[in-house]
């Protein structure tokens, strides 16, 4: 997924530098764009109404019964596992916290 290429070549530079919090952004929004498009793929185009977050798309994938179980219980993971705690600055993230950019590429590599 093209639109997904900055995002992730800016969360390498950023764990180059040693800063998890912002390589999680940025892997994080890239699993959201290739998430939308996954979404659009196997719902026909049909985008979930109001906010549009991963939250939001899993529950769609879910009450739609479309998508691969598999893919939609990875992406619950991700989500609450370790997007989430990123999101919040209560959260410290460290190098080790940040493990779950293996997950991303595996959940991305499924949604293509």
């Amino acid at each position: 997924m093209p639109e997904a290429i900055p995002d992730v070549k800016e969360g390498a530079r950023c764990l180059a530098y040693g800063l998890p919090t912002a390589a999680g952004f940025h892997v994080f929004r890239a699993v959201e764009s290739v998430l939308r498009k996954y979404h659009a793929h196997v719902t026909e185009g049909k985008a979930p109404q109001n906010m549009r977050n991963m939250g939001v798309y899993i529950k769609s994938l879910e009450t739609s019964g479309k998508g691969d179980p598999k893919v939609i219980a990875a992406l619950k993971q991700m989500k609450d596992l370790h997007r989430n705690p990123v999101s919040h600055p209560e959260a410290p993230v460290t190098d080790a916290a940040f493990r779950p950019a293996r997950l991303t590429l595996i959940v991305i590599e499924q949604l293509r």
